[in-house]
């Protein structure tokens, strides 16, 4: 299990790694791994984070767009977007995408998608 965690660390970190690797990675791990991947995501970002202590899958936009939601250990929250066909995960901190119409607790059917 943490060679397998450690071998998917080593892929994201690549410059060519591919949305949708994340996105299949991440629906096929346990929530132990999960909580690893975003870890190391908002650490990448350079947002500080030890452990992820929430995860909250969103749901998808009508674009095939993925969203989660995740807290870490010092409370802060950040959305995921994984947007496969553009090769591009994007953090976004939570008061951010408030500012922007978004919730980052309500599941994408309760909300408007990003366009």
């Amino acid at each position: 299990m943490i060679k397998r965690l450690l071998i998917f660390l080593f892929i994201i970190m690549s410059t060519t790694v591919h949305a949708g690797v994340f996105k299949e990675k991440i629906q096929k791990s346990t929530v132990k791994e999960q909580k690893e991947m975003f870890r190391y995501l908002l650490t990448e970002n350079y947002y500080t984070c030890d452990y992820i202590t929430y995860i909250f899958y969103k749901g998808k936009d009508h674009k095939g767009n993925e969203y989660w939601t995740v807290t870490a250990d010092n409370k802060n929250s950040y959305l995921i977007r994984v947007q496969e066909a553009k090769k591009y995960i994007g953090v976004t901190p939570c008061h951010t995408a408030r500012a922007l119409g978004l919730e980052c607790f309500q599941t994408m059917e309760d909300q408007h998608s990003w366009n």
